[in-house]
């Protein structure tokens, strides 16, 4: 509308493509933040998917302890393998408490003797811990893209700004 208002003036005529180049600007901005914002939100979603995955991992090897401690909940390898249960532990947010859990447990298979028949489960659980700290690590990566964005947005919009200002200071109303 500004922009149609300086053309529509002889004093401000010369403005007026400013004001147009500005607004093209702006929306070429917000259209990058929006399709930015979008694919965060995809990357969400496959994280949700990835973290189902990954509790879905550790399925078989729950099933595996309790035929190993025939099922007894005060075993102490039981407390030695899970310092907490699986399913507090992959809760649905994906943070730092859940790696160090998958870690841990990994780290005792591997090392601890007594869980020797349990330790081909451990391949499955790396593979997909792997493939959501992947998904985690781009995310945060489109995270700033959608912060990078933002920030040319608001730089688009305070130039727009500064030219209107600059765009009718003689002209009398």
């Amino acid at each position: 509308f500004h922009a149609k208002r300086l053309k529509s003036r002889a004093a401000t005529k010369p403005f007026a493509k400013a004001m147009l180049a500005h607004a093209d600007a702006i929306r070429s901005a917000a259209d990058t933040k929006d399709d930015a914002e979008l694919e965060v939100e995809d990357a969400t979603a496959e994280i949700g998917v990835l973290n189902d995955e990954l509790a879905k991992a550790f399925r078989p090897l729950v099933r595996a302890l309790d035929n190993l401690v025939d099922s007894k909940p005060d075993d102490p390898r039981r407390r030695r393998l899970f310092a907490q249960t699986p399913s507090e532990a992959l809760s649905p947010t994906v943070d730092a408490s859940q790696s160090q859990f998958v870690d841990g447990v990994v780290k005792v298979l591997n090392e601890d003797a007594d869980f020797e028949p349990l330790k081909p489960h451990a391949a499955p659980i790396v593979a997909a811990h792997d493939a959501l700290k992947t998904k985690v690590a781009e995310r945060a990566g489109l995270q700033a893209g959608v912060r990078l964005a933002d920030s040319k947005l608001a730089q688009m919009v305070q130039a727009a700004c500064v030219a209107h200002n600059e765009s009718e200071p003689d002209v009398k109303k």
